[in-house]
């Protein structure tokens, strides 16, 4: 009898053994069936850099062979991924620094000195006779902040911009904007002053994803940024789903555009500068890398 019991213990621990080996045998095999998943995803991601990579050398070959001079920096911050050239060519900034200025505001109006619904009279030593529309308005009439702001980013008035300097002065503008920059040389009001479409990308970068902003004045500095009076050169070339927040600078033989792409899934810092180009090569350099960005 005993040794019956005996043998029946041992008959139900070598099953329970089995089933114990046959368990762990089960969660070795899921495992191992996650691991091709995984290593397709980084192939998938390799495949898709070496890819972009081509397709960027196929673009900087086309602008090379593009009369004109261009600089182009492009950074996708979901992979922290830069794509450039000529990236540290020096072009003027022309208005493109409207945009720190804008910031500029928006921190006196989080600081309370400042509000959007606060209103400046538009008097004789604010005018300025090129870009926009506050310039044909009498002198004396009334503006917002909000609204000054909103026509010198959306259709780049440089009698917003006067506007802006006479209510804060431009040693205190000069002295912000060389906080954003983090460079004690720079100066917003020297005509010889020059930028790059690295050291511009930068400036972009710091405002809108690195220092602090409260979220519904970001929105609403993007909302100005596009559309805007100038969203002929790139924008037509995007793909739908993609919007391109940006700023120009325009004078005789220069245009720059620089921005933000984005769509629910990316932001790329873009910015474009160029400098004696012909409308044909200007075109075509701006096709190309809109194209390359739809690849993204």
């Amino acid at each position: 009898m005993k040794l019956r019991k005996f043998i029946f213990s041992i008959i139900i621990l070598t099953t329970l053994l089995v089933i114990i080996l046959l368990f762990i045998n089960e969660l070795k095999s899921g495992s191992d069936d996650t691991q091709p998943s995984n290593t397709s995803t980084e192939n998938d991601t390799n495949f898709n850099s070496v890819k972009l990579n081509k397709e960027f050398s196929d673009l900087v070959s086309v602008i090379q062979n593009s009369e004109g001079t261009f600089g182009l920096y492009i950074k996708d911050l979901s992979l922290n991924t830069e794509y450039k050239f000529n990236e540290n060519e020096e072009f003027y900034p022309l208005s493109l620094y409207k945009v720190p200025i804008s910031y500029i505001v928006v921190k006196d109006i989080e600081k309370g000195k400042l509000n959007w619904e606060d209103e400046i009279i538009y008097t004789r030593s604010d005018y300025y006779d090129q870009y926009g529309t506050i310039a044909l308005s009498g002198f004396g009439s009334k503006y917002t902040v909000d609204r000054i702001i909103e026509l010198m980013i959306r259709e780049s008035d440089n009698t917003a911009l006067k506007m802006i300097e006479n209510l804060l002065g431009k040693e205190y503008l000069n002295s912000e904007f060389k906080k954003i920059t983090e460079n004690e040389n720079v100066d917003l009001f020297n005509e010889e002053e020059v930028t790059t479409p690295k050291a511009f990308a930068y400036i972009i970068e710091n405002i809108f994803f690195k220092v602090s902003m409260q979220d519904q004045n970001r929105e609403k500095l993007l909302s100005y940024m596009y559309p805007t009076a100038y969203d002929e050169a790139l924008n037509p070339y995007l793909r739908e789903n993609l919007v391109f927040y940006h700023k120009v600078g325009i004078s005789e033989g220069m245009y720059h555009n620089c921005g933000i792409v984005r769509n629910e899934e990316k932001n790329i810092i873009l910015c474009l500068m160029s400098k004696d180009f012909t409308e044909e090569s200007f075109n075509r350099v701006n096709q190309y890398v809109a194209e390359f960005i739809n690849n993204f």
